[in-house]
């Protein structure tokens, strides 16, 4: 349980971070100016070290509550059955935020019939809180990516983006 702790107080310390990048935007949104920001996040701990969270344009809002892909993507990457993985976020029927997670199994798993899914999805909610877990997982054979290796997640948040 304790090794939750500086996970929440860096979860805490991005919260706070992340409201105070939204006020800004809504500033330069309301301004007369065609101004397209791209913004690097990261946090600097208690320890002093500062930890990459992802592109600004990237981050999904959850719940009321923003989350980095990126420690989503973690979590997946720890299970052994996972040898890629990426989330994004996708608003269901009734407009409400929804995270995915693609996952390209490790070479020599196969996708049992069932299962897998709730296997992966429970051992991610074992190192994240609830809101950060995906509500939907989905294997694929390969992620989409630029020519130098980066995940197209802007092709993963299309619907029926075929994979």
């Amino acid at each position: 349980m304790s090794s939750h702790l500086p996970h929440a107080a860096a979860s805490h310390a991005l919260a706070a971070a992340l409201v105070e990048v939204e006020r800004n935007l809504e500033r330069l949104r309301t301004s007369d100016d065609d101004i397209e920001v791209l913004l690097e996040l990261d946090l600097n701990d208690a320890d002093g070290f500062y930890h990459y969270c992802g592109r600004g344009d990237d981050m999904m809002k959850v719940a009321g509550m923003w989350v980095s892909p990126s420690e989503v993507e973690n979590a997946l990457l720890s299970h052994p059955a996972v040898a890629e993985a990426a989330v994004v976020a996708h608003a269901d029927s009734v407009g409400i935020t929804r995270t995915i997670g693609f996952v390209v199994l490790s070479p020599g798993i196969i996708q049992p019939a069932g299962g897998l899914d709730s296997e992966i999805h429970a051992w991610v909610h074992t190192r994240l809180v609830g809101y950060k877990c995906p509500h939907e997982i989905r294997f694929v054979t390969e992620l989409p990516k630029t020519a130098t290796g980066k995940i197209q997640r802007f092709v993963l948040r299309q619907p029926g983006a075929k994979l």
